[in-house]
């Protein structure tokens, strides 16, 4: 058997201990939680280094994410939205622009990476789908 990934659930909602329980049952998953009130959540999250982090969307903070990302650039951050049953990936890279002309070529490359709004548009969830993905929970 492969190495664990060891994915952190981070706060308290009661959302993300059906989470919980659910991945806690998948063997090549090593499953953890942080909560909100402990010291330091930055340094607690960097000495677990895991492999990737969850967190519910609507809670009060959920916006540690930015912070986090830009720490740990290399750790997705997996955002469950239960209200419109999707799941939000942030994922951070850095790039070095020390000019203008760089920045311009960085933004040229995101633009372009088939993510924009004009190449991938939304499709609506079928009538009657809303909170499918989530009943289990």
């Amino acid at each position: 058997m492969g190495q664990r990934q060891l994915v952190v659930l981070f706060g308290e909602s009661v959302f993300l201990e059906s989470v919980e329980a659910c991945l806690a049952q998948e063997p090549d998953l090593g499953v953890m939680r942080v909560h909100t009130t402990v010291d330091d959540v930055g340094q607690r999250l960097a000495s677990l280094n895991p492999d990737l982090v969850v967190v519910d969307w609507n809670a009060p903070y959920c916006d540690f994410a930015l912070s986090f990302l830009q720490a740990r650039p290399g750790v997705p951050v997996l955002c469950l939205d239960l209200n419109c049953s999707k799941v939000v990936v942030l994922t951070s890279r850095s790039y070095p622009a020390a000019n203008a002309e760089e920045l311009v070529q960085i933004v040229r490359d995101q633009a372009g990476n088939g993510h924009g709004p004009t190449t991938q548009l939304e499709t609506p969830a079928p009538a009657g789908a809303h909170n499918n993905l989530w009943q289990e929970f």
